[in-house]
């Protein structure tokens, strides 16, 4: 009796063990088929919605900026510098409104002020191309004289953030010139600014009327120190070099001025 009851209580065990192996079994074999029912979508068939910035009815937006509003110490005659663009429009498509001038301070009433405008198109991610047109004027007591031209150009940053305008113009009377613009902002704290600030122009044919000649016109060099009194007002330092190049320089030593000047300036740049 004792020898048959140790035997028959393993065999017991082994057969609930394989119960349970074969409960398991079928829990999942009714599971796969469940799955195996259920229809899937197919990938092929979905719609691709694209997220198109185009559709946002928001703005149109606009901002003014007056980058340089400055006087100018230097020898010779001081002068009021200004330099403003603006902007109103969407993402895609703006008007661009830029205008730069001097006017000289002491001596003889004289200086000069361009106006532009400009349908603007963002072509790539911080890139737009313009067109437009660009109006000149000069004066000085008791004439004036003034020039249009066609212009394109394009606006944008370069890589490292140079922020970078090269542009071409053609006059009404067919002259060529194209000039670029290169500034870049190193904030050395979250209020103190520094901007180093390059132009360049050049000339296919000479203007003597104007004070241009054929070539390289100039080259010009400035450096400002801004502080931020808020992020839309900052009075700031500096200084300024331009240096007529060729046949300009003759130019403007014919007419008794020099062709290298160096400035001091102080200023305040302002946006809205």
């Amino acid at each position: 009796m004792e020898a048959h009851g140790q035997h028959g209580a393993p065999e017991s065990s082994g057969t609930m063990e394989r119960s349970t192996e074969e409960m398991h079994e079928h829990r999942e074999m009714s599971m796969y088929h469940e799955t195996a029912d259920q229809v899937l979508p197919n990938p092929m068939d979905a719609i691709y919605e694209p997220y198109a910035l185009r559709s946002i009815k928001a703005g149109p937006f606009g901002m003014l900026l007056f980058d340089q509003l400055e006087y100018r110490a230097q020898a010779g005659e001081d002068l009021f510098r200004w330099d403003a663009d603006g902007w109103y429009g969407g993402d895609y498509n703006r008007f661009w409104f830029r205008s730069e001038g001097e006017q000289f301070l002491d001596g003889a009433d004289s200086g000069e002020a361009e106006i532009h405008g400009y349908y603007s198109r963002l072509i790539a991610p911080f890139w737009d191309a313009q067109v437009g047109i660009r109006y000149d004027q000069e004066w000085e007591r008791g004439d004036r004289s003034n020039r249009s031209f066609a212009a394109v150009g394009l606006e944008g940053f370069a890589p490292y953030r140079y922020e970078v305008v090269p542009t071409m113009f053609v006059s009404e009377q067919g002259d060529v010139s194209a000039r670029i613009t290169a500034t870049k902002d190193y904030r050395i704290t979250q209020r103190l600014v520094a901007q180093p600030r390059f132009e360049t122009e050049v000339a296919a044919q000479s203007a003597p009327k104007f004070g241009v000649g054929s070539g390289f016109n100039y080259v010009e060099l400035g450096f400002r120190l801004r502080y931020e009194i808020r992020r839309e007002i900052a009075p700031y330092v500096g200084v300024n070099w331009e240096r007529s190049l060729g046949k300009t320089g003759k130019l403007v030593k014919a007419g008794g001025g020099d062709p290298e000047v160096l400035s001091a300036v102080v200023g305040i740049r302002v946006w809205f």
